[in-house]
């Protein structure tokens, strides 16, 4: 297989509300050569939902977390392939695609300064489709059977059924396995405290407002923005208000449904016709003059 896996499951995301930015506004801070050192946003969903294990980060972009594979994109008119991040290479399948493997990096390590290896990889996505964990996200997975260590960086997956599409389920994010804690996710503190191998780590944690900084441990390119700010803000209009006002740098808007046309091919009608089915009235005449006959009055 080639470097890179296309993927139709991103598609989605391709088509999702478009995200405004801006780098013009009073919230943004920069360096002396101009670029954004912070950056707020506004997004419309909770903060303190961080848990891969419950579909956070689920397609591959998180601040916080990587998949073994992440989407890439050649461009704004062009679909996201998927090439490795956690992985060392593409994942390998059997004849009939029911056995898929994966050599993960060894130079990567997690914000708690612990190395990834393949039992973190096993864990989490055991986690998914374990009934007790019950996970959001975990019927987009019901294909896995089991995951394994075959050793320290390789882990194979062994499905219940040929599974072609398996790359596009392999960008969920990577936890340790020592953040494995049984019990529902919805409940587990990796929501409040995450642990991931992304550019970010999570700083602070409010009610409403999430506060990340670069990931000193991170594996890539440091983050220019280091400083990333995630508000919540639930109303579509408050958003929009908040990002004319220049208080925030970005968000996410639904598209404006599209205007009626001015032009029309269909005649108007006339204010003064008829309903449809009404018989229309007669045309007026103007009487004729009476006409007299010779002899009478």
């Amino acid at each position: 297989m080639n470097g890179t896996v296309p993927s139709r499951a991103l598609l989605a995301t391709a088509l999702a509300p478009t995200l405004l930015l801006t780098a013009c506004t009073g919230s943004t801070e920069a360096d002396a050569t101009g670029t954004p050192t912070r950056i707020v946003l506004a997004d419309a969903q909770p903060v303190g939902e961080f848990d891969p294990v419950n579909g956070y980060g689920e397609l591959g972009v998180s601040p916080i977390f990587e998949g073994l594979l992440r989407p890439e994109s050649s461009g704004d008119d062009a679909l996201p392939e998927l090439v490795p991040a956690l992985a060392a290479s593409a994942p390998e399948p059997n004849d009939d695609n029911t056995v898929w493997d994966v050599e993960l990096r060894t130079d990567v390590t997690f914000s708690d300064g612990s190395a990834l290896d393949a039992e973190d990889v096993v864990a989490t996505y055991s986690a998914v489709i374990d009934p007790d964990t019950a996970s959001e996200v975990a019927g987009s997975y019901s294909m896995i059977e089991s995951v394994t260590a075959v050793d320290d960086h390789h882990v194979r997956f062994t499905l219940n059924y040929p599974y072609y599409a398996m790359p596009a389920r392999l960008t969920l994010g990577i936890t340790p396995s020592e953040e494995i804690i049984p019990g529902p996710a919805a409940d587990s503190e990796r929501n409040r405290a995450p642990v991931g191998t992304g550019p970010y780590v999570l700083a602070d944690l409010s009610a409403d407002q999430a506060v990340f900084e670069a990931n000193p441990e991170y594996h890539g390119t440091a983050p220019e923005v280091t400083e990333l700010v995630i508000l919540s803000v639930p109303d579509d209009n408050t958003r929009a208000q908040r990002m004319r006002a220049g208080n925030i740098d970005g968000t996410v808007l639904p598209r404006s449904p599209p205007r009626p046309s001015r032009t029309s091919t269909a005649p108007r009608s006339c204010p003064c016709a008829p309903p449809s089915g009404a018989a229309s009235p007669s045309p007026r005449t103007t009487p004729s003059p009476p006409t007299r006959t010779p002899g009478s009055r």
